[in-house]
């Protein structure tokens, strides 16, 4: 392992901007198997493999801090909890449907329990009081669980009680699952290309968009959770205002943004930045205030999942995220500018 102080490699990027961008890259360790999801969180940044385990790295010095066995098949959902001053947990789901909720703060298995037959999850990032899950299949459904890890008495519901749905209206199949960062909106990307976009507190359908012609392979929201981006198999990054009341919302889009499915896209906190990844074996930076392409970062292997280290954290100056893909290596970058 290589010293978190010590930069791997510091290159300058090809720019399209006058502002400078000089990605560093450090690797943290070696997972070993394709890496599908990362999250930086407050505590740790996790990376869930295709092996099933999840390992968890300190944010500030690359130290290995725990491995976890969650499932003996690939994990197929990683969830978390944006906000410092909420209890930082991960929601973890595997493709044989065990579902299981981590303490974050001491890397403790709290909760675990099995939906047979689900793809993705998603933990309320405010309450932690319930999560959302999508079948693997095409179904109109999605179903909501009680997320709680110490009830309080009998009447209280226990991790993975059944609790409600929301309903698509018509039969889908959801790649992509996601909350807002507020808790108000919970949105699912579809294999038809199709976004649907849930009121939390009402549970109705609100908007469904059609941005996209091919699969939704990522979700995110700007910090104050007003604009929704996702990504797609038909090379497009799109925008939209969920503050609109009428229309589609669009705001912009990114057409052609890599020569391949964009598998990820995830928004700088401080809502400057916008980073994708690609089975093209490239991560881009897109400025969002000049609607542009900023950078390209070539990699050695297909790209599935980003994460940016959230406000506040300590230990990194500027704006950073981890990346995780097909050769099995957990990354940070780190940008200056």
């Amino acid at each position: 392992m290589i010293a978190a102080n010590k930069p791997f490699i510091s290159t300058k990027c090809p720019l399209n901007s006058s502002r400078a961008l000089i990605p560093q890259i450090h690797p943290i360790n070696t997972v070993m198997d394709a890496v599908w999801h990362t999250r930086w969180t407050a505590n740790a940044v996790l990376s869930a493999s295709n092996d099933g385990f999840l390992n968890l790295w300190d944010g500030s010095t690359a130290e290995h801090k725990a491995r976890l066995d969650i499932s003996h098949l690939s994990i197929s959902s990683l969830s978390t909890t944006p906000h410092p001053e909420c209890p930082q947990r991960a929601l973890v789901s595997s493709i044989d449907g065990t579902t299981s909720v981590v303490s974050l703060a001491d890397a403790h298995l709290s909760a675990s329990t099995s939906h047979p037959g689900i793809w993705k999850s998603a933990i309320h990032p405010i309450t932690l009081d319930h999560y959302t899950t999508s079948p693997a299949k095409l179904d109109s459904k999605l179903s909501i669980h009680s997320a709680n890890i110490h009830p309080q008495s009998s009447e209280d519901p226990d991790f993975g009680t059944f609790l409600g749905t929301y309903d698509m209206g018509k039969p889908a199949f959801i790649l992509s699952l996601e909350y807002s960062p507020n808790g108000a909106w919970c949105v699912a990307g579809a294999q038809s290309g199709q976004t649907y976009v849930f009121d939390t507190k009402s549970g109705s359908l609100v908007r469904v968009l059609t941005t996209h012609s091919k699969p939704v392979r990522s979700i995110s929201f700007s910090p104050d959770s007003s604009i929704l981006y996702t990504s797609s198999d038909d090379r497009l990054i799109s925008a939209v205002d969920l503050r609109a009341s009428t229309g589609s919302g669009a705001v912009f889009s990114f057409s052609n943004a890599h020569e391949s499915s964009v598998t990820a896209v995830s928004a700088a906190p401080d809502s400057r930045l916008l980073a994708s990844a690609s089975t093209d074996h490239s991560i881009r930076l897109f400025d969002i205030g000049q609607r542009a392409s900023v950078a390209k970062m070539a990699q050695e292997d297909e790209v599935w999942s980003l994460s940016w280290r959230p406000l506040g954290v300590s230990g990194l100056s500027g704006s950073a995220f981890a990346s995780g893909g097909d050769s099995g290596v957990v990354k940070w970058w780190k940008s200056a500018g």
